[in-house]
Parts: structure tokens; C-alpha cells; sequence
């Protein structure tokens, strides 16, 4: 490293007061940068490739421990006992004195190895590994439960038992999850049949089996209340008469019986059994007809007096409402809930499915478990699911969007680990999960909020200031035909066949996503997006590095912050580029980076991708042109290099104007401000970025910065 690049001797970062490292130590943050080692710290976080969302940040420095200062196991440290695997650590830096601080890195120390030479004890060093939330969290993660599985069992102390039916085909019991014990099933029900319910692992049908669920003793409120809700499809076929369920009660009432109507209603007959044979009362009433319906239903008993006030409530998969109906059973006494035996008489019921059976000493509404929940959150926007998930697994992870309805909508709630969930989300709307710098959290982009945005840092070009900075044009990102397919349901393929990178010139470049998307007519713009992104004809700048020891950075401080403002997503633009580079700015969105400090060099290496496809428009915005492709200089094309007014051909229905001002085209890298459109003529200031040509009849005419539809706005 020459000297030009090296910070001089007062303005290092290891300076007093520039750079610090601290440690949580017993509950504070300690400062240990005057132990740090002169290797510095390195730094990654981000994508490293163009695929996938990005992994956990790491961070690798040294400190040097005489004595074991920073031996976890040496009990001679004044730190033993306190830290460890998993102690918080931070990076930050104030280059200016007062000035806004800057955070680096902020994650856990997931190694302390120590290593020494040949003089002993004062050559004693740790070298620390740290990463970000992202690593423990994928570490030996467990699958999340059902939707159904993770409300239910949140319920509370009311919540007397729970089986949720869940359990593999070849299950001989079906495990309660809170209360009660195992169900052993007689008959032949088929077990995890019925996979209907997108909230909910595949559940049991009942055929001619019978399911009995003993419920463990419990002591009842002053007023005895009894609550049994489940999950049920029953087939609209099924038999008129058909005993579904019997409820047993400690009290005089012995039991509750509850029928399928059937003969064209679907609707039921709830009849209450004294425990001397008679008939405590019945009550029925239009429930819509459940037959062939996906829905949850709610038996509610309420001692009142002498009698037992009774509810029956219902509601579908999809609706926002629920049917109720109600009665009485008189001269009875609740007590509890005993047992529950659904298909008691074991009959030959079919295809009737039971699942996720509750028994609650409270009535509560129906909806606790909301029509959400129960269509699997379906339909939730991504940043909305990301966020859910990390409350309700105390964690924090903040969404950056800008209009939350641009976001995309994503299918049901699968079971999978909970990152590899938040990563489905993230993939569907094209935005990024990461570990921000400022906590031990996690955060999202939104696609949307990358959309046609500010550049966070712009940077003049000047030889040597910016090292790596070489453009590439090749095929890694090119993807001209794309079949997108939402999972469980259709798909739909787009392929490019005109402009530059489209299958005409290039050939066929396909691939295959399936994503987590609401409906399945997602499938099409996804497709076009995802093509639109795969085509898009510019020279990609994978590594932009910049040392802030250069003067030009020591000279600017505002350069300097801006620079280290750049977070993922943001974009980071490059101008004055030299003449043997395209005529336009780089227009990069920061991927990932590598960062390193050191006593004589601060270097960060961003890994970018094109800006230029996020160009999103939106009407009435000032500036925001659309064109599609197609439109051609007329002959006799463009003869001299003088030539200020020349006429063009637009494919068929287009036509351009200057009504709202002028605007920039290229023609074979020349660029243009049109001033005057007239009919097919144009008028036009040439050479504007140094380039001056003749052009032949046929040559492109395209914008120089053209918006697009965004994700959510492309059609069919």
C-alpha cells in the first residue's frame, strides 16, 4: 500500500476517540478498543453472492489478553464467569469529534480462541469470531408449529386441554398438546388425511373410527361455563343424523349430543341428555350449511340458575363472520367437561375431518383465534409476516416500506424453521431480511422501498479513489424466460423474447421460482418482474471498494459520512466517469460489503447490483417517462454530426411528445435532450455527453432514463 492511501499518523482510526469495540460485560457496555490488536477489524455482512437472502454478518478482530484478560475459562480474569459464547459485542466510529456516530457492527462473540508465541505470556491474544442474531437463529432450529397449533396453545390458563390431531399417518395415538391425555383411536380413521386447512398440518378423517379425548379434571368458575372448539370438514354428502360429537359433563346433565342435519340444510341438532335418561332440551337453528365447508364451530354451555344456557357458533375458512345459534337445557347442572367422543357410534362418517379439539373453562370469542389465523395468515403483506413472526418469538425485526399496500401479499403460513419462513416472505416480495449495525435485531427492505429512490452517497470518479470499480458484462443475471409458481397452486411464464438480452438475441436463459404468494394470479407479474430484472441491458459493477484514507474522502467529511451511511438496499452512484466508460452514472444498489480497519487504511468493498431496473414510475411524478421498445430512426437516418432534427419510427399505437418538457435519448451511446417533438420529428441538443456520430435508418431510439411498472402494477 503506498502511503497516498494511508491515513496520516494523527487522523487513524485507532486514534482516541475514532474507533470502539465494547463488550457486554455484567450488564454494561465495557470499552476494550485499547486491547484491540493492530490487524484491525474485519467485517462482512450481506449477500456475498447474487442469489438468496443474505447469511449472518460476521466480524473477525484480535485483542491482546495478557494474563487471560479475555480467556473465558481463566479464573484469574477479572471478566471470568462473564463472558463467553454469545456475549454482546458492538463496533462503532466518530470520525469527527462530536460529530454522528456511525454503527459497524453489532452481533455476539461466537468464539474466543486463544493463540500465543514464543514469548509466552505477553504475546497472548484471542481472536474473536463474531456474528450476527442470524447465525444462532438457523443453528439447530426447530420447525415452528401450525398456525392453529401457536394460537390455540397461547390461549392461557383457561385452556384446559388441547389435541391438536396433527399427528403422522402411522401414529398409534394422537398426543395432547396442553392437558389431557393421549387419544388411542378405535375403528379405521385415516390419520394426517385431510390437508384442507392451510393453517394446520394434515389432520385426521374420521371413517368409521372414533375418537374418545378425556379431559383432565379442572375446577370450574363460581358460575360453571364450558367452552369445546375445533376444526372440522364435513363432507356435504354426509348422512342426516350423523352423531359428530359427544360432550360428557360431570353434573346432572350427563351429556351433549351434537347432530349433522344434513338432507340439504348442513346445518345441526344439539340435544342435551339428563343422567337419568331424559331429555334435557334441544336447540337447532339455520347455521348456513356447513356441508362441504372448511370451517371452525364452538359449542358454549353457561349454567344459568337451574338451567344451562347453550351456544353453537360457527364460521368459515374466509369469511369475516360467524352464524350462531342458541337454546337452552333445563333443570340441569354443568359441572365439566369430562370427555369428548366424536363419532361416538362409529358410524361410517366417511371423509368428516376433526382437528385441533379444545376444551377452555371460559367462553370467549369465537374469533381469538382470528379468520386470519385460520386461513394460515394468507393474504399478509411480507414485512407484516416478518414482523409477527419475530414478536411472537421475542425478536425484533423492523421493516423499512414505503406504501405498505405495494407490499407483496404472500400465501399461508407454512411450517418451516422461523428464519427460513421470514426468508420465504422476503423472497416473494424481492426484498431483503438482514441484521442491522445499530442492534441485535433484524430488519427488512421492502422491494418497494427501493423503488426509484435517492442515492444514499454519490460519488465523483477520480483515478485510484475508488479500488475495485471495474464493470462487467456478462451472463450471470440474465434470465429471459421465467416461470413463476406460487406454491400449492398455479403458475404462470413470461418470456422476453424482443430487446437486447431477449431470446431472439441471445437464446433462452430460463429459470423456475415457486414463491409464497396469496393467489395465484401473483403468478404473472411476478413472472414479468423477475424477467424484467433478468433483461435489463447494462454492465454490472459487482465490487465498488473505497479507501476512506484517500484525500478526497479526508477532504469531504460530508463525502466521508454519506459513504458510511450506505447500508443494504441503498443506492450508491458514481459520476464523471472517464471517457472509456458508458456515458451515464453508475447507478448500483449495495448488495453486501466487505469492511476492514486498520491503524493506516479504512477500505470497504461494496457488492452491487444495477439500480436502473428499480426505476419504478409513478403517474403525475415530475421527470417519470415511459417507453417501450421498438421506436427506430427513419431513413435516411442521422447523416451528419451536426444534424439537429431527425425523424423517427415507433412501433405501431406509441407515440412520443414534448408536451411535459424535455428529455434525454440514447442512440448507440449518444446521448440527446429532445426539445421538440413534432408528429415523428424530433428535435434535439446532441452530444450532450461527449459522443457525436452519424446514425444509420433502423438504429434504436430508447430513453436514456426510462421508469417501469413495479412488481405490483405489471399486468398479464
Amino acid at each position: 500500500m503506498s502511503r497516498a492511501t494511508e491515513f496520516p499518523g494523527d487522523l487513524s482510526p485507532f486514534r482516541t476517540g475514532f474507533l470502539k469495540v465494547e463488550l457486554f460485560i455484567a450488564g454494561a457496555w465495557k470499552d476494550v478498543t485499547a486491547d484491540l490488536g493492530d490487524d484491525g477489524v474485519s467485517i462482512v455482512r450481506g449477500r456475498e453472492d447474487a442469489g438468496g437472502q443474505p447469511g449472518p454478518s460476521r466480524m473477525t478482530l484480535r485483542l491482546r489478553s495478557v494474563l487471560g484478560k479475555y480467556s473465558p475459562r481463566n479464573p484469574a480474569s477479572p471478566f471470568f464467569g462473564l463472558i463467553g459464547r454469545n456475549t454482546p459485542v458492538r463496533v462503532s466510529t466518530q470520525p469527527t469529534a462530536g460529530g454522528p456516530v456511525f454503527y459497524r457492527f453489532w452481533g455476539e462473540v461466537t468464539q474466543w480462541p486463544q493463540s500465543w508465541t514464543k514469548k509466552g505470556e505477553p504475546s497472548v491474544t484471542v481472536n474473536l469470531e463474531c456474528s450476527g442474531v442470524l447465525r444462532r437463529l438457523v443453528q439447530g432450529a426447530t420447525p415452528l408449529r401450525s398456525v392453529l397449533y401457536r394460537a390455540i396453545t397461547t390461549i392461557g390458563t383457561d385452556l384446559v386441554a388441547y389435541w391438536p390431531l396433527e399427528d403422522g399417518a402411522d401414529s398409534s395415538t394422537l398426543a395432547a398438546a396442553v392437558g389431557g391425555r393421549p387419544i388411542t383411536p378405535t375403528g379405521t380413521p385415516s390419520l394426517a388425511a385431510y390437508s384442507g386447512f392451510q393453517a394446520s398440518q394434515p389432520i385426521p378423517t374420521l371413517q368409521d373410527g372414533r375418537l374418545v379425548a378425556r379431559v383432565p379434571r379442572y375446577t370450574p368458575a363460581a358460575t360453571p361455563v364450558a367452552q369445546v372448539r375445533w376444526i372440522g370438514y364435513i363432507p356435504a354428502a354426509t348422512a342426516a343424523g350423523t352423531v359428530l360429537l359427544r360432550a360428557k359433563c360431570s353434573g346432572t346433565l350427563n351429556y351433549v349430543e351434537l347432530q349433522y342435519e344434513g338432507s340439504g340444510t348442513g346445518s345441526f341438532f344439539i340435544n342435551g341428555i339428563r343422567d337419568d335418561g331424559t331429555s334435557a332440551g334441544s336447540a337447532s337453528g339455520w347455521l348456513g350449511n356447513s356441508g362441504g365447508k372448511k370451517q371452525r364451530v364452538s359449542l358454549e354451555m353457561t349454567q344459568s340458575g337451574a338451567n344451562i344456557s347453550v351456544t353453537l357458533s360457527r364460521y368459515e375458512v374466509g369469511a369475516d363472520a360467524g352464524v350462531t345459534v342458541t337454546g337452552s337445557f333445563a333443570t340441569a347442572t354443568l359441572g365439566v367437561i369430562t370427555e369428548l367422543d366424536f363419532n361416538p357410534t362409529s358410524a361410517a362418517v366417511g371423509d368428516v375431518a376433526i382437528g385441533h379439539v379444545s376444551v377452555e373453562r371460559a367462553i370467549t370469542s369465537l374469533f381469538t383465534v382470528s379468520a386470519q389465523q385460520l386461513a394460515g395468515w394468507r393474504g399478509e403483506r411480507a414485512h407484516d409476516r416478518i414482523s409477527r413472526l419475530a414478536t411472537e418469538n421475542g425478536i425484533v425485526a423492523t421493516p423499512e416500506v414505503l406504501t405498505a399496500t405495494d407490499v407483496t401479499p404472500v400465501g399461508a403460513q407454512g411450517v418451516d424453521d422461523l428464519v427460513a419462513l421470514m426468508r420465504e416472505a422476503a423472497d416473494a416480495d424481492g426484498g431483503i431480511l438482514y441484521e442491522p449495525r445499530s442492534s441485535d435485531d433484524l430488519a427488512y427492505r421492502s422491494l418497494e422501498s427501493m423503488y426509484s429512490q435517492a442515492p444514499t452517497a454519490t460519488i465523483p470518479y477520480t483515478d485510484n479513489l475508488l479500488l475495485p470499480f471495474e464493470p462487467v458484462d456478462d451472463d450471470q443475471a440474465t434470465r429471459n424466460v421465467v416461470t413463476a409458481t406460487r406454491a400449492g397452486g398455479t403458475s404462470s411464464t413470461w418470456t422476453e423474447t424482443t430487446g437486447p438480452l431477449g431470446t431472439a438475441a441471445v437464446g433462452v436463459y430460463d429459470d423456475e421460482q415457486t414463491l409464497s404468494l396469496s393467489t395465484d394470479a401473483q403468478c404473472a407479474p411476478q413472472a414479468s418482474w423477475r424477467a424484467h430484472m433478468g433483461t435489463h441491458d447494462e454492465a454490472r459493477w459487482p465490487s465498488i471498494g473505497v479507501n476512506l484514507a484517500h484525500p478526497t474522502f479526508l477532504g469531504n467529511t460530508g463525502l466521508r459520512d454519506a459513504v458510511l451511511a450506505l447500508d443494504l438496499g441503498d443506492l450508491l452512484r458514481v459520476t464523471q466517469l472517464p471517457a472509456w466508460l458508458p456515458p451515464q452514472s453508475v447507478e448500483a444498489i449495495v448488495q453486501g460489503y466487505e469492511e476492514t480497519i486498520t491503524p493506516h487504511a479504512w477500505k470497504v468493498e461494496y457488492r452491487c447490483t444495477p439500480a436502473r431496473p428499480l426505476r419504478v414510475g409513478k403517474w403525475g411524478t415530475a421527470g417519470d417517462r415511459y417507453s417501450g421498445d421498438g421506436t427506430t430512426v427513419a431513413a435516411p437516418g442521422i447523416t451528419t454530426t451536426s444534424q439537429t432534427t431527425f425523424t423517427v419510427t415507433p412501433p405501431a399505437g406509441v407515440a412520443w411528445t414534448s408536451a411535459d418538457g424535455s428529455y434525454g435519448v440514447l442512440i448507440n451511446g449518444e446521448l440527446m435532450t429532445v426539445t421538440d417533438v413534432t408528429g415523428s420529428v424530433f428535435t434535439v441538443i446532441r452530444a450532450v455527453n461527449g459522443v457525436s456520430k452519424t446514425h444509420l435508418t433502423g438504429s434504436a431510439v430508447v430513453l436514456a432514463d426510462p421508469v417501469f411498472y413495479g412488481l405490483g402494477e405489471r399486468q398479464p
